[in-house]
C-alpha cells in the first residue's frame, strides 16, 4: 500500500513540474483523481482522520508546493503509527485518531467526547408550581432534553410572574443546551439573564462549566473563580475541583495544588486529596521531549523519533529514506537522470518532513503525558452536577 502512496506522490510531483500551475493546484487534482479511483481499490482504510489524501488536500491549499511536500510526506511517514499519542474520535467506523494540519481547527464533533451526566434533582412538589418544575426536571432524568427546553420555554412564557426569577429553572434550561452540545446556546442564555441572576451560585457554577466544555479554559477559570465568591458556606458543589483541572491542563501546578488544598480544606486525610495532590506533583515533574532535541537527531531518519517514544514512526522513516535514497542512486547511477531528480526530490521531501514530524513528535508527546494527567485528576474530582 505505501508503494501506491509513494508513487501518488511522485505523479504529484511530476504534474506540479509540467502544468506549472501556481502552488499546489495540479497536486490537488491528482489526490482527487486518487480518491475517486484508486482509493476505492484498495479496500482498505485509513486509522487516522482525516484520511493522509484529506490531509494532503488541506496542506496543498493552505501552503506553499515545497512546504505542503514536506507535511504530506511526514503524514505519510506517521500514518496509522503510534496512535497513543493523538486525541481520538467516534465518528468514523476505521479511524481512530485525529490528525489535522497544524493552524486548521478541528470540526464539533471530530473528538470523541465522553458521555454527559446531565441530570435534574428529584423535588417533592408541594403545589402546582414546583409541580411544573418536577415535569422539567423528570423530563432531563429521561434524557428528553429538547423537550426539557420546550417545557420551560412554555413556563417562561405562560407563568412569567412564577418562573422569571427562578434560578434553577434557567441552570436547567443551561444544562439541556450541555446535553446536546449546544455549548453557545447555553452561554447565550447565561449572558441574558438580569444581573440579579447571574449572581447566583449555580448558575455561575453552569456557566463556567460551559465555557469549560467549549474549549475556552482561561474564560471558564475567571468564571469558577467567580463562583468560589459566591459559594455558599457548606455547599456540596465546590468549584475549586475543576480550576485545579484547568490550571493543571495550563501547566500552572502550583495553582492547581492551592486549588486541591482548598477542595480538600477539612479532609487532607482522603485517599482522594492525596491522589489528587500525586498526580499534579507527577505530572510538574514529568521529563518532557525538547523538539529541537527531537528535530537534531532526525538528522539520522528515525531517531528522532525513537527519542520521542515513537517506535514504529522511526522505524518507517528510517525504512522510506533508505529506500528512496538508494532508488535515487541507482537512478542516477543508472543514467536515469530525470527519474532521479524525481524520486531525490521526493527522497528531500520525506527527510526533511522526518526532521519537522519528529518536532511535531516531541509535542504530541508532551500533550499526551498532560491530557492523560488532567484525565486522571478528573477522574478523582468529577463535576458536580
Amino acid at each position: 500500500m505505501r508503494k501506491v502512496i509513494g508513487a501518488i506522490v511522485v505523479f504529484l510531483m511530476s504534474a506540479w513540474v509540467a502544468t506549472g500551475r501556481q502552488e499546489g493546484g495540479a497536486a490537488i487534482d491528482y489526490i482527487n483523481i486518487y480518491q475517486k479511483y484508486m482509493s476505492p481499490l484498495k479496500h482498505t482504510h485509513c486509522r487516522m482522520y482525516p484520511s493522509c489524501s484529506a490531509y494532503g488536500k488541506m496542506v496543498f491549499s493552505l501552503h506553499s508546493f515545497p512546504e505542503a511536500m514536506v507535511l504530506t510526506a511526514d503524514r505519510l511517514t506517521r500514518c496509522g503509527h503510534d496512535l497513543q499519542y493523538y486525541p481520538r474520535t467516534n465518528i468514523s467506523e476505521f479511524a481512530t485518531a485525529v490528525d489535522f494540519p497544524k493552524g486548521v481547527e478541528v470540526p464539533a464533533g471530530v473528538l470523541a467526547g465522553k458521555e454527559n451526566h446531565v441530570s435534574a434533582p428529584t423535588i417533592v412538589p408541594k403545589d402546582s408550581v414546583q409541580l411544573r418544575l418536577q415535569f422539567v426536571n423528570h423530563l432531563i432524568n429521561s434524557r428528553n432534553f429538547s423537550g426539557a427546553l420546550t417545557e420551560i420555554e412554555r413556563l417562561l412564557f405562560f407563568y412569567p410572574t412564577q418562573y422569571k426569577q427562578d434560578a434553577s429553572l434557567y441552570v436547567n434550561k443551561m444544562k439541556c443546551f450541555e446535553a446536546l452540545g449546544d455549548y453557545r446556546s447555553g452561554l447565550e442564555c447565561y449572558e441574558s439573564l438580569p444581573a440579579a441572576l447571574k449572581s447566583d451560585f449555580d448558575i455561575t457554577y453552569t456557566a463556567a462549566h460551559l465555557l469549560d466544555k467549549s474549549n475556552n479554559p482561561d474564560a471558564a477559570i475567571a468564571k469558577y473563580l467567580q463562583a468560589c465568591e459566591l459559594m455558599p458556606i457548606g455547599s456540596s458543589k465546590t468549584p475549586y475541583g475543576e480550576l485545579a483541572i484547568l490550571y493543571l491542563g495550563t501547566s500552572r501546578y502550583d495553582l492547581s495544588l492551592d486549588a486541591l488544598d482548598r477542595k480538600y480544606v477539612e479532609d487532607k486525610t482522603s485517599q482522594f486529596y492525596i491522589s489528587s495532590i500525586q498526580v499534579v506533583q507527577d505530572a510538574a515533574n514529568a521529563k518532557r521531549k525538547n523538539p529541537w532535541v527531537a528535530r537534531g537527531l532526525s538528522i539520522i531518519p528515525g531517531f528522532g523519533y525513537f527519542y520521542t517514544e515513537s517506535p514504529s514512526n522511526a522505524v518507517a522513516a528510517l525504512l522510506i529514506s533508505a529506500m528512496l535514497s538508494y532508488a535515487t542512486y541507482t537512478s542516477f547511477s543508472s543514467g536515469n537522470t530525470g527519474v532521479g531528480i524525481i524520486v531525490g526530490l521526493l527522497d528531500l521531501s520525506f527527510y526533511v518532513g522526518n526532521i519537522v514530524g519528529a518536532g511535531s513528535s516531541a509535542n504530541r508527546y508532551n500533550e499526551t503525558m498532560n491530557r492523560n494527567a488532567v484525565n486522571n485528576l478528573r477522574k478523582l474530582n468529577p463535576y458536580i452536577n
